[in-house]
Order: C-alpha cells, then sequence, then structure tokens
C-alpha cells in the first residue's frame, strides 16, 4: 500500500498500526530524506533515516548529554580504534547512577 499523507496524521497511523498488530514497514519518502518504522506484531523493533538530525550524536549533543567536540574526540577514536578515555563514564558506570 502507497499514499501520502498529513504530518499531523502520522502519529495516528503508527497508533492504528500497534493496535491491529501490524508486521512490516512503514516507509516514508521526503524530498531529501527516507525515513522507516520496522513492525513486528504491533511493536516497532526498529527505525531508520537518512537525516544527518537523526544520528545518535546530534540527538546526543541536542539534548545537552555531549559537547560537539566530544563527538568529535569519539569518532576519531573509534576511526584510530584507541581505547575510552579514563576521564568519561563508561556505559556501565553511568547506568549504575541513574
Amino acid at each position: 500500500m502507497s499514499g501520502n499523507i498529513e504530518a499531523k496524521s502520522f502519529p495516528f497511523l503508527v497508533l492504528d498500526l500497534h493496535q491491529h498488530g501490524a508486521t512490516g514497514s512503514l516507509k516514508v519518502d521526503g524530498p531529501a530524506y527516507q525515513k522507516a518504522l520496522y513492525f513486528r506484531a504491533g511493536r516497532i523493533l526498529f527505525g531508520s533515516s537518512n537525516d544527518p538530525r537523526d544520528q545518535l550524536g546530534a540527538i546526543l549533543i541536542d539534548g545537552g548529554k555531549l559537547t560537539p567536540e566530544q563527538l568529535e574526540e569519539v569518532n576519531a577514536r573509534l576511526v584510530l580504534g584507541t581505547r575510552w578515555p579514563r576521564s568519561w563514564p563508561t556505559p556501565a558506570s553511568s547506568r549504575s547512577r541513574s
């Protein structure tokens, strides 16, 4: 099935897919970006997007959890294969504080 939908109707479509136990994908194509939600038995399993604003780094910066400089350093270290900085909390130590 394909068609057009208004932005304000989109949440109702997602709710309907959930309530009816849908399995499959809901793909949204815009002029510059493509996004998709993947459902199994009405539950969202995964989402994908090629919009840079949807990348985890951008979300963490917008939420004040990470600075652009920290993201740059992490990305550089991942490329180089170096270790996590000792001055930064590890994912495990972050969970124990929350």
